[in-house]
């Protein structure tokens, strides 16, 4: 998806996960700064237990970032997948998260995830990931493609 602005003096087309080669080397020590992780993982796994998605079960983070939280559900006991449309963000990991499986692969491509990693129990989008995309995107490739991949009595947490 691209966003253009006209008339302006720094007039150029950029696109949505372009602006992450900027902003992937610094983007875990804001983060971290702010406590947003562990904040954000407890929110999840508030939202599992009201819904009865156990401990083991499969989730896949489809903006995963530098796969903070990712990490934590999976020290927590869930099985995480995880999927990001930056290679920038991608190339943030850190320490050992050889356990999770992971692909570059942005939330309008979904199908690509399910198709390779099956179906999942939830899967979720933090921060203001889809606030990005156009009403259109998010009806007809986002929460289509979620649905789809989610099997009966999944949930999605956006």
């Amino acid at each position: 998806m691209r966003h253009s602005m006209r008339n302006s003096p720094t007039s150029q087309k950029m696109s949505i996960t372009g602006g992450y080669k900027l902003l992937a080397p610094i983007y875990r020590q804001i983060a971290e700064h702010r406590g947003y992780f562990q904040k954000e993982a407890e929110l999840l796994e508030d939202a599992f237990n009201l819904s009865n998605i156990p401990k083991g079960a499969k989730i896949l983070d489809a903006a995963c970032g530098t796969g903070d939280v990712a990490c934590i559900l999976h020290y927590k006991g869930y099985k995480v997948y995880a999927s990001d449309g930056s290679m920038d963000m991608l190339k943030q990991w850190n320490g050992d998260t050889s356990h999770i499986r992971r692909q570059l692969c942005d939330w309008t491509k979904l199908n690509q995830v399910f198709n390779k990693f099956g179906l999942f129990d939830a899967v979720y989008m933090l921060c203001n990931s889809i606030a990005h995309a156009s009403p259109e995107t998010i009806r007809d490739k986002i929460l289509k493609r979620v649905f789809s991949g989610l099997r009966k009595g999944g949930i999605f947490v956006f």
